[in-house]
């Protein structure tokens, strides 16, 4: 695939670069979810996770 090669992306034409950025922005997302049901529920966080993303205790 070269670098200037486009790829279909919900009807339109997006960049491999374009479209690796929205797919870490997706997953992102999803741990923000995560992390926020966590938060909601009282579940405790795994100490590693709670470091790695600078998130208070």
């Amino acid at each position: 695939m070269g670098r200037d090669e486009k790829i279909e992306w919900f009807g339109e034409e997006k960049t491999i670069y374009a479209h690796l950025a929205a797919m870490i922005s997706h997953e992102a997302t999803h741990v923000g979810q995560i992390v926020a049901f966590c938060y909601a529920e009282n579940i405790q966080i795994p100490q590693e996770i709670v470091n790695r993303m600078a998130l208070s205790n």
